[in-house]
């Protein structure tokens, strides 16, 4: 069976498959990322490159309805997407469609069917976004192996031939920017330090790209109009028009944006030079080197071990944001040949290589003694290295607490030692009274405890106290920090 890694992008989408007896990966499609587009037509349904070409050139006709980006819509509290004939659509279908596309294109290379594969999320994909995804994949006839984030993925056939060390990623693509330090360290390469924007990252650019191109064209015909002068299609197509010319400036120092029949009869013609692109989104571009510097420094870890600091995804072959890059960071600064496909091919790698995912710190609970003479115990939970992906994992701990007097139960959840969560609960009176009725002694020394650690198949860590005859409420923990260790 083949080691396939997907890699769900906001802009883009694709496979990539290590075939036994191949030493290279096989990427799917070969040549170019699959746009992450659907195109609701009627009754026809078409998707990636067609589903583009039709949208941009054809945006404004009745009854058609494009769902680009829908990585980002899973982010979001409204999960349907309103279609020109009045139909909603999940955003599941929508990915589904997308995943669909890929697994076609796989058959047909490949001859077979995927089976199972590791999909690469974002660093602040939440269990939620994740289950989205499992769901969108289980309707296109593909299982989920595991999760791998994006960044962490993207490096690992990278530095697997490189000396022992720190590696930095910085993957700014089309809906995050992602960045992760990660460890090499003999067979288990994990992460250390994770960093994330959201709301700034290429599709974003696009917008402010598109705002500036149609305040220009307004101001030639003495008018004080901008985007809201468009209809919602005709700015949709803009915009892609704009990221078409992003793109170009990463190679060219200038391109022109032309959209026949624009506004009223009247054709866009907009040359942009790369320096007016830049110009444009440079607060944006410092807002991404700020995350850096901060991942950087909550790593802890000193400038002078940096081996490299390693861009990929779109937005990242800006010239400019390289520049920015090499004159904050002492290490050397790369950007990898064919980066697009270095999401889906780490996935796979970690797939084929890898024994799963594992914990990248040890994970501990801190119970403060009742005593302030009396330090607090450190009690290790999981381990460094403990397996935690496919099906994931549950742990029980039995503990004793001592004192109910202020009606809160506080722990420290700590990763190598270092307090990560402080989580607390408030414990309901009656209880307590039944706790103490219970015990047979008005006030009893100790009440038993037990606690509950679960890692579920989409990687959230849920945490569950029961105190005797009452569960309180579980707290779910999002961002842990996960490792691969070599077979």
């Amino acid at each position: 069976m083949n080691d396939v890694g997907i890699d769900f992008g906001t802009t883009n989408s694709c496979a990539a498959a290590y075939v036994p007896g191949v030493a290279e990966p096989v990427f799917v499609p070969p040549v170019n990322p699959l746009p992450s587009i659907v195109l609701y037509s009627g009754e026809e349904i078409v998707v990636g490159n067609i589903a583009r070409k039709r949208w941009v050139e054809g945006s404004g006709s009745s009854g058609q309805t494009g769902v680009p980006s829908v990585k980002r819509l899973m982010w979001g509290k409204y999960l349907d997407v309103h279609l020109h004939s009045g139909d909603n659509v999940s955003v599941t279908d929508v990915a589904a469609r997308i995943l669909s596309e890929i697994h076609t294109q796989y058959r047909k290379a490949l001859g077979a069917d995927i089976g199972e594969a590791v999909i690469a999320v974002p660093i602040g994909f939440r269990a939620e976004q994740r289950k989205l995804l499992r769901e969108a994949a289980t309707k296109a006839g593909i299982g989920v192996k595991t999760f791998i984030h994006e960044p962490f993925a993207a490096v690992l056939p990278i530095i697997a031939e490189k000396p022992d060390g720190h590696y930095l990623v910085f993957d700014w693509g089309g809906g995050t920017l992602d960045i992760t330090m990660v460890a090499k360290d003999g067979n288990i390469f994990g992460e250390v330090a994770v960093g994330s924007l959201n709301d700034v990252a290429g599709d974003e650019f696009d917008r402010i790209v598109a705002y500036k191109v149609a305040r220009r064209f307004f101001n030639e015909l003495a008018m004080t109009a901008g985007l809201e002068a468009l209809s919602a299609p005709m700015r949709e197509r803009l915009r892609i028009q704009c990221e078409a010319a992003k793109r170009d400036l990463s190679d060219r120092d200038e391109t022109t944006v032309t959209i026949p029949l624009f506004f009223k009869g009247r054709p866009l013609l907009q040359k942009i030079t790369r320096a007016s692109l830049e110009d444009w989104i440079d607060k944006e571009l410092e807002k991404g080197i700020v995350e850096l510097l901060a991942t950087f420094e909550r790593s802890g870890v000193e400038a002078a071990s940096i081996r490299e600091l390693i861009m990929v995804g779109g937005t990242s072959k800006i010239p400019l944001l390289k520049k920015k890059a090499e004159a904050l960071m002492p290490c050397k600064v790369t950007l990898p040949p064919r980066s697009e496909f270095l999401i889906a091919q780490g996935a796979a790698w970690a797939s084929k290589m890898a024994a799963g995912l594992v914990l990248a710190a040890d994970l501990q609970l801190r119970i403060p003694s009742p005593k302030a003479s009396v330090e607090s115990a450190l009690i290790t939970i999981l381990k460094r290295g403990d397996r935690v992906g496919y099906g994931g994992v549950r742990v029980e701990r039995e503990f004793y607490c001592t004192d109910w007097s202020n009606r809160e139960l506080r722990l420290a959840l700590c990763l190598d030692g270092q307090t990560h969560r402080v989580l607390k609960w408030q414990i309901p009176e009656d209880a307590i009274l039944r706790l103490v009725k219970d015990g047979g002694y008005p006030r009893p020394k100790r009440f038993p405890l037990k606690i509950f650690f679960e890692i579920d198949e989409n990687l959230a860590l849920k945490i569950a106290p029961r105190l005797p005859g009452l569960s309180l409420e579980p707290c779910f923990l999002q961002d842990l920090r996960f490792a691969v260790k070599l077979n």
